[in-house]
């Protein structure tokens, strides 16, 4: 007795989404560089964001004056040491600079009308054009970062022009009057020892003016708003992309 043939099985309809090739080219020939721009630029962004803290560790931290008797303390320095500031300005316009460059970059690609006008199908443009917003949005906040940098290496000059106590000399600090100079006048040679204590004491409750505070959180505050940006960005593109093959 033949066996009976098998229930026919319902077919089973995969739904997938195809993109058009003109629609996978530019995800991979501006899209894709553009992101790969941006992090770039990300990686950038943190180096400044670190050369300020560290610049700012060493501007309150250590920064004595040696007076010219032997074996005293001298005051602690009211500003930054000009070398060392110097330094840090030519370090971050280098790199202002370069952030400034890679996000025309990033404009260009992502402003190209000739090479987004080959997307044709509605539902593609409409998806482009939402990756291209939210990557202009992070480019945006990226020349703010930018921005910042630039703003603390044009005004340095104006920075040093402040101290931690204007009692010592005002904000032209290299004008003031020492308190090593005071304790002398006013005690003579015994106002050495005297001065010690006090400079001792005074330095382990009263930092130093760090002339780079406000940019530091300035830049962390851009940093943080960026990589939210980005998270959102990426998912739209991963999800943009899945229908390429």
């Amino acid at each position: 007795m033949a066996s009976p043939s098998p229930a026919p099985q319902p077919t089973l309809k995969t739904i997938i989404t195809v993109h058009s090739s003109a629609f996978c080219s530019v995800l991979g020939e501006a899209v894709r560089p553009a992101l790969a721009g941006l992090i770039r630029n990300d990686q950038l962004i943190e180096r400044g964001h670190t050369t300020y803290v560290d610049a700012g560790y060493r501007a309150t931290h250590g920064a004595i004056d040696t007076p010219s008797v032997g074996g005293v303390i001298g005051p602690p320095a009211t500003s930054q040491s000009p070398a060392d500031a110097m330094m840090v300005e030519n370090r971050q316009r280098r790199l202002a600079k370069t952030l400034s460059d890679n996000i025309v970059a990033v404009d260009t690609l992502l402003s190209d009308k000739k090479r987004f006008a080959t997307v044709t199908s509605a539902d593609d443009a409409a998806k482009l054009s939402s990756i291209q917003s939210q990557l202009n949005a992070i480019a945006a906040k990226q020349r703010t970062a930018a921005n910042i940098i630039s703003g603390e290496v044009e005004s340095s000059e104006l920075a040093t022009l402040f101290n931690r106590d204007p009692s010592w000399g005002g904000a032209n600090a290299a004008q003031g009057v020492s308190p090593l100079t005071a304790m002398r006048a006013g005690h003579g040679q015994d106002g050495e020892a005297i001065y010690n204590v006090w400079q001792g004491a005074f330095e382990s409750t009263k930092p130093l003016y760090d002339p780079y505070a406000a940019f530091t959180e300035a830049l962390g505050d851009d940093q943080t708003e960026i990589a939210e940006a980005e998270g959102a960005a990426s998912k739209s593109i991963v999800e943009a992309a899945g229908g390429c093959q």
